[in-house]
C-alpha cells in the first residue's frame, strides 16, 4: 500500500515522479468520505490476499494493477463503475505499460463486476480476491454489510433488503462461490455460512 512498495514493483527506468502521482491520485480516491466499504482498506485486504496467490497467477502484475484500479470509480448510485474504472486506468497507465497489458487490465477490472463467472484463469483469482470479505470471520461479515449499508443509505429499508438478499442469494445459487481450489479450501465453506445468514437477516425484515 505505501509508496515504497508501489515504486519497488515497476521497473526502475519508469519515472518516478510519475508513478507516485499516480499512486497519490489512487489513494486519495479511495479516501474519500462516501466510500464506508470500497475504500481504501478493501484494497489493502485485496492486495493481502493478491500476495498469497501471486505465485499461482499467469501474469501477477496485470492482476495487481486491477486490483489497485477497479473501485477506483465508485458511486452507489450508478451501474457503469467498472466500465469508469476502466477508462481511470487507461488514461492513468496508457503511457506507463503497453497496449496488450492494458487491454488485459482492462478485462481483469471488468471481471469484478461479478455478472458471471469469469473464464479465464487470472480473472478467476481476481473475482475471487474481491469476494474473500464473504469469507470473512462473522464480526467482520457484519461489519461488511453494515458498511453496505452506509454506501446505499439512500435506499428505502425495504427496497435495500430485498434487493441486498437478491444479490446475495445470487451468489448462494452458484455451484461454488469461489472459482479457484485456493480460495474455495480457504473460504467456501464460511461463505456460505454468512450468505445464508445474511439473506435470512434481510428477509426477516421485509
Amino acid at each position: 500500500m505505501s509508496l515504497k512498495d508501489w515504486l519497488e514493483r515497476w521497473d526502475k527506468n519508469e519515472s518516478q515522479d510519475r508513478l507516485s502521482q499516480v499512486h497519490e491520485k489512487l489513494i486519495n480516491r479511495y479516501s474519500d468520505t462516501h466510500r464506508h466499504y470500497h475504500n481504501i482498506d478493501h484494497i489493502a485486504a485485496c492486495l493481502n490476499e493478491f500476495n498469497e496467490v501471486e505465485h499461482l497467477l499467469q501474469n501477477p502484475v496485470e492482476v495487481w494493477l486491477a486490483v489497485w484500479f477497479h473501485d477506483v470509480v465508485y458511486d452507489p448510485k450508478a451501474h457503469d463503475n467498472e466500465e469508469r474504472s476502466v477508462d481511470y486506468a487507461e488514461k492513468a497507465l496508457r503511457e506507463i505499460i503497453g497496449e496488450v497489458t492494458l487491454e488485459n487490465i482492462s478485462r481483469l477490472i471488468m471481471a469484478t463486476k461479478h455478472y458471471r463467472p469469469a473464464s479465464d484463469h487470472d480473472s478467476k483469482f481476481i473475482q475471487d480476491i474481491d469476494l474473500t470479505i464473504l469469507g470473512g470471520h462473522r464480526d467482520i461479515f457484519d461489519e461488511y454489510e453494515e458498511r453496505i449499508r452506509r454506501e446505499y443509505s439512500w435506499v428505502p429499508e425495504n427496497r435495500f433488503r430485498k434487493g441486498r438478499a437478491d444479490i446475495l442469494s445470487g451468489f448462494i445459487e452458484r455451484s461454488t462461490i469461489y472459482q479457484t481450489k485456493y480460495f474455495r479450501k480457504k473460504y467456501e465453506e464460511t461463505a456460505r455460512a454468512n450468505l445464508y445468514y445474511s439473506i435470512s437477516k434481510l428477509k426477516k425484515g421485509i
